[in-house]
């Protein structure tokens, strides 16, 4: 999806780093404020139930699957698959310190965050704290694909060159940075404001700060720690989340309240940019920003709709992994289902 010219970004060796170099510094650390432990489906009488934890944006899409499927293990047997929205850092740091369903929500026995970075994440916190690898070392497999994009409300993009000139975390950034906003551009928009989501538990937020040092840096592949160390580098960080208005702990929160500013007539008011997933942006512009597939047809699509600009200098890839979790509440049973 992400296209031949925007291979993702070989990051994984520094999330960490920017974590504590830049999440932390900026945004004051945190965690998940606001779990959400709806569950679906039922236990079956006599059926192995297994818990799955899921990101935000896939997990109505994973109910209905698991409401739809019928239950039937391989080799005999039957299961019902419960699942449980929460956000993927949310949920990693509920898992690198201990899960407590009282605050947590359901315990999982299946974790799917919306990206590998929260498996490696949280590999780093269980070596880290002397404790037993949850997700394992080999490679997981992947349930949905989606990239990061830039969305941005189509007439800004339009006044950018879009979508004949590519556009970029530079470009964008550097809107940011200017006191005088659009009107740098010529534009009558007013401020340039940034959308996104906290950093410490959502994908995009995590994946939109990387995109920050890339272009603060004008590397990708090779950045460092030396790099983020640079007084210019942390400065460029600074000045671009200052020019934050609007912060959510979930794009499904901050596109729901910008579908409302749009009824309202209100949305190029609302912001000029947010990074997202390309997956969001679809589900925007149908009217459905929640991506709930029950949802999707009973709201009007949005007056002014958002384009999706994908980064020139690379994007970084949601690649919803899934993992059963090598710990010792997973039964034989929940394992084999």
């Amino acid at each position: 999806m992400a296209g031949s010219g925007r291979a993702p970004l070989v990051v994984a060796g520094v999330v960490g780093v920017l974590l504590v170099a830049a999440v932390k510094s900026f945004t004051g650390g945190g965690g998940d404020s606001h779990p959400s432990a709806t569950r679906t489906g039922g236990s079956k009488q006599g059926c192995t139930v297994v818990h799955l934890t899921a990101s935000s944006e896939k997990a109505a899409l994973l109910k209905q699957l698991a409401a739809d499927w019928d239950g039937k293990v391989k080799g005999g047997g039957c299961a019902s698959v419960t699942v449980t929205s929460k956000a993927s850092g949310g949920a990693a740091d509920a898992l690198a310190r201990g899960w407590d369903e009282a605050v947590d929500g359901p315990r999982p026995d299946v974790w799917s965050p919306a990206a590998s970075s929260w498996t490696q994440l949280l590999r780093q916190k269980t070596t880290a704290a002397d404790k037993p690898d949850l997700v394992g070392s080999d490679a997981l497999p992947s349930v949905a694909n989606s990239p990061l994009v830039i969305a941005m409300p189509k007439p800004m993009a339009t006044a950018l060159g879009w979508p004949d000139k590519a556009l970029g975390w530079g470009d964008v950034l550097r809107l940011a940075r200017d006191p005088k906003g659009w009107a740098g551009v010529g534009q009558p928009y007013g401020a340039f404001t940034l959308g996104k989501t906290n950093p410490n538990f959502s994908t995009s937020g995590l994946h939109a700060t990387i995109g920050t040092y890339v272009a603060a840096t004008g590397t990708s592949s090779d950045l460092t720690l030396a790099d983020l160390r640079k007084p210019a580098v942390q400065s460029y960080a600074r000045d671009v989340e200052r020019a934050v208005v609007h912060y959510g702990d979930t794009t499904l929160t901050f596109l729901s309240n910008l579908q409302q500013a749009d009824d309202r007539g209100e949305g190029l008011r609302y912001i000029s940019a947010v990074a997202v997933e390309e997956k969001s942006v679809w589900d925007y512009n149908q009217g459905n920003p929640t991506g709930d597939p029950t949802t999707l047809g009973k709201h009007a699509k949005p007056k002014t709709p958002l384009v999706a600009i994908y980064p020139k200098e690379g994007t970084l890839l949601s690649d919803s992994p899934y993992a059963v979790l090598q710990a010792d509440w997973v039964t034989d049973k929940v394992r084999k289902a």
